[in-house]
């Protein structure tokens, strides 16, 4: 994630900012971005995160029934 910091001129950090960039949260004094590559990587991360939640539930159950 990236961040640029905003101020009385905020038009002008806006238009220095990479087309590229994707802005994702906006802050008291700076805007937030990310690009897509980053994107793909986070929406990789979350969902190994819920892939392994099924496969402990998946483990868990298979060790009850025993």
């Amino acid at each position: 994630m990236f961040s640029a910091t905003t101020s009385r001129c905020a038009t002008r950090i806006k238009d220095k900012v990479p087309a590229e960039w994707i802005r994702k949260q906006t802050l008291a004094n700076a805007e937030r971005y990310i690009t897509q590559e980053l994107k793909e990587y986070e929406e990789k991360i979350l969902g190994a995160e819920d892939k392994i939640l099924v496969l402990e539930n998946n483990s868990m159950q298979s060790w009850y029934n025993l």
